[in-house]
């Protein structure tokens, strides 16, 4: 029988701090092919020792271990939600909604009238659209060779 809130595992999630980097590099590196270019993992390395540090950025644990992060930042008229994964062993286990949902909620009490964006690939736009965001544009291999860019849009 599943748990009353739905969720296979409840996962804790706290706020990002430099200690948690290398983890969040290894989470990453899971999704690395499919979910995400090579190249990227230079980009998050420095979000994680910047804007991680000043936004809103999060690391989901299951049995104290992260296997989950991602975060938030307002820009001008919207926001922004950053660099999103769940650790590739976990897919499909209610941990990447739980997460989302977490963001969602902080995004709706800090920023009521804000719409919120995100770009993702088309192998995760369907666990976007199934939580209230519609595709805005697509770039076929925008991120690399087989990982289209979809900018996706909730209001």
């Amino acid at each position: 029988m599943a748990p009353a809130n739905g969720y296979l595992r409840q996962m804790q999630i706290i706020r990002y701090q430099p200690t948690h980097k290398q983890a969040c590099l290894r989470v990453f590196v899971s999704n690395v092919g499919r979910y995400f270019a090579d190249y990227e993992q230079a980009e998050f390395a420095e979000f994680l020792e910047g804007d991680a540090l000043t936004s809103d950025y999060f690391v989901g644990l299951l049995d104290e271990q992260i296997v989950a992060c991602g975060g938030f930042a307002p820009r001008g008229e919207r926001v922004v939600m950053t660099w999103g994964m769940v650790q590739r062993e976990w897919h499909s286990q209610g941990l990447g909604r739980q997460l989302t949902e977490h963001r969602l909620s902080l995004i709706s009490q800090r920023f009521p009238k804000l719409a919120v964006e995100l770009e993702t690939s088309q192998h995760t736009q369907g666990f976007y659209a199934k939580q209230g965001f519609r595709v805005l544009k697509v770039t076929k291999d925008g991120f690399a060779a087989g990982i289209d860019l979809v900018s996706m849009r909730r209001d």
